[in-house]
């Protein structure tokens, strides 16, 4: 797919795409990892703090992630970023590098131990590591640090449930209002827009 990505604001999320990646870090140290592997594309979105329309009805963008104790790599079809967003990751020291490249990256890494959830990683990655380092299998860090939400996601899910139930309310009072009065198929009733 080569749909654009785009930046998701910290006024949405609470927290930097910097401030995650230390998290990430840290969680890194208490496993005794050098490097993180991933490769869940919902994890990517929420690290970067990028949303894609790779997947559809899913915010996602194809990818790949590394973090490592001093660099962050992100493997992802460069035409998909604006110049801007580029900028950006640049800015927060993320390297930017072809999708593709992940496995040559891979078999080439320094790190002496990887931390990676193998529950969402393809086995070829991971048989693209050199013998010499350590695999260390984790349930994914971010599924982990995103669980707890932050005063601004919590802000952001009650206005959504707000909004959501609006729109149950708005659709339960027309359903109500035209049951026996006109013929309703569930197709015909799945389409309402409210």
């Amino acid at each position: 797919p080569q749909k654009k990505v785009r930046h998701y604001p910290k006024k949405y999320c609470g927290r930097s795409r910097r401030e995650k990646i230390s998290q990430i870090r840290d969680r890194m140290g208490d496993k005794q990892g050098e490097g993180y592997l991933i490769s869940a594309l919902d994890s990517i979105a929420w690290l970067f703090n990028l949303r894609g329309k790779d997947i559809k009805y899913n915010p996602v963008a194809i990818g790949f992630g590394y973090i490592g104790t001093e660099d962050v790599y992100l493997f992802m079809d460069k035409t998909k970023l604006k110049e801007d967003l580029k900028s950006s990751l640049i800015k927060d020291s993320i390297q930017i590098l072809p999708y593709s490249d992940i496995y040559e990256f891979l078999e080439n890494i320094d790190s002496t131990s990887l931390i990676y959830d193998p529950k969402l990683t393809n086995y070829k990655l991971i048989e693209s590591l050199p013998d010499s380092c350590e695999i260390k299998e984790e349930v994914d860090l971010v599924t982990k640090i995103k669980a707890c939400k932050n005063k601004t996601e919590l802000k952001g899910m009650r206005e959504a449930h707000i909004k959501d139930g609006v729109a149950m309310v708005k659709f339960l009072k027309w359903l109500e209002e035209n049951v026996g009065k006109k013929e309703l198929t569930e197709w015909g009733i799945a389409q309402k827009d409210t």
